[in-house]
């Protein structure tokens, strides 16, 4: 690599470093593509496990979601939620067919009680039905080409079967471990799985060791740990 490049990738990390301090500025949905592309040799240096997938922004189903509450909602409300989603920020599914829901933050702040809440009943209702929500909100989507893309690759990944509107899902394990990718420890104990920036830098560090671009970045991912 050449000293432009070097020079490029330092006053690239800077500047994200300055960003952050602002009050509006949201620093994740800047480096989750980092973050994402980096998870499966995160996750097989953290956790051991072979990644076979990553999914971002995967969606969660309201009616799926809400579907022991549904009584409380009026019917026409209760329609105009139910294929609706919530989103978890990557689903990533292991060789061993574990299922993985990461929620990734810049900011400590960021983490509230709404977000866990459904993160949290995603878990409960176990992979099989975060899938079948899926296929139900893809059949009435007007995103068809994007729904299709991630129905292909739920497909390719042995997720569901079928095609033609008879679409079903295949999971092989129903459990689902959250995890929490978080600066630092946050003020309310949230009860789940959570990798501090510390340990991300140092298997990012690890992982990508004699990558400029990569070591770089897990500089700035320690400089952020200090988030308060």
């Amino acid at each position: 690599m050449n000293f432009d490049d070097q020079r490029i990738i330092d006053e690239y990390f800077r500047t994200l470093e300055d960003w952050k301090g602002l009050p509006a500025y949201k620093l994740e949905t800047r480096i989750d593509s980092i973050v994402g592309f980096a998870l499966p040799e995160i996750i097989k240096d953290i956790k051991g496990y072979s990644v076979k997938e990553v999914i971002p922004e995967l969606p969660l189903r309201v009616g799926t979601l809400l579907y022991k509450e549904k009584e409380r909602f009026e019917k026409d409300k209760w329609k105009q939620i139910a294929n609706k989603s919530n989103k978890v920020d990557f689903y990533v599914l292991t060789e061993c067919h574990k299922n993985l829901f990461i929620e990734f933050k810049s900011d400590i702040g960021s983490l509230n009680d709404g977000q866990n809440g459904y993160l949290k009943k995603a878990k409960k209702c176990g992979m099989e039905k975060i899938l079948d929500g899926i296929i139900k909100i893809a059949s009435v989507s007007t995103y068809e080409k994007k729904y299709k893309h991630l129905l292909e690759k739920l497909h390719n990944c042995g997720l569901i079967k079928g095609e033609n509107g008879n679409i079903h899902q295949t999971a092989r394990q129903s459990t689902i471990d959250l995890i929490y990718i978080l600066p630092t420890k946050p003020k309310k104990d949230i009860k789940q799985e959570i990798i501090y920036y510390e340990t991300l830098a140092d298997s990012i560090s690890r992982s990508y060791k004699g990558s400029e671009i990569m070591e770089r970045f897990a500089s700035s991912i320690m400089e952020w740990s200090n988030d308060r």
